[in-house]
């Protein structure tokens, strides 16, 4: 995703006492993960602004995403009542573009989807070019040589393809035969069902 100059200043100490005082994480995961986002920020990526969200997404996937993104709300200051309340709060903070939250409808609803890999899903259904699927494979190839941990290849593409989180999450429901309904309704059972089907 997309993300504008912020104006939030993310205090990582209240995301750490977040994780760690919810026994989410030990201090030791948290330093982790806050070791391998630099070391992804450190790449300098043309186009990949990664924070410990989407490293969180790819690193710890056995915690339910809204889990993860109530630790970015902390972190931001924002106060969490669920995911599309999040993405409400950064674009009203400028952090993020208004269309993170619009949602393409399909004129047909796509079939024969289930068990194709994300980025195939995206080309298929026109969301994007054969040479941004390339780009993202490569990036995460260079994410994965780096930190020894292979990111969520969906958070990626969303942020080389510029994705909403809503056409993001209604895609690998595509992939994983769950029917996108919001951001707040699905977007933990269908992470949790694509995590599964990628052990």
């Amino acid at each position: 995703m997309e993300r504008l100059r912020p104006s939030v200043q993310f205090n990582y100490g209240a995301m750490q006492s977040f994780y760690v005082d919810g026994q989410w994480l030990t201090s030791k995961q948290f330093d982790s993960l806050i070791e391998n986002t630099n070391k992804i920020r450190n790449l300098n990526i043309e186009g990949i602004n990664w924070m410990p969200i989407d490293q969180a997404s790819g690193q710890f996937r056995d915690i339910a995403l809204s889990t993860h993104y109530e630790a970015m709300a902390r972190a931001a200051g924002f106060h969490f009542t669920g995911i599309e309340d999040f993405y409400i709060s950064c674009i009203k903070a400028g952090v993020l573009p208004p269309y993170i939250l619009n949602r393409t409808q399909y004129y047909e609803n796509p079939s024969n989807l289930k068990g194709l890999r994300t980025g195939k899903i995206l080309t298929k259904l026109g969301m994007i070019s054969d040479g941004v699927l390339q780009r993202a494979l490569g990036i995460q190839a260079i994410m994965e040589s780096e930190t020894g941990i292979r990111p969520f290849f969906a958070t990626i593409i969303n942020q080389v393809a510029h994705l909403s989180a809503p056409d993001l999450y209604q895609t690998i429901g595509f992939q994983v035969s769950i029917e996108y309904e919001s951001l707040d309704d699905s977007a933990d059972k269908i992470a949790k069902a694509a995590s599964s089907a990628q052990k």
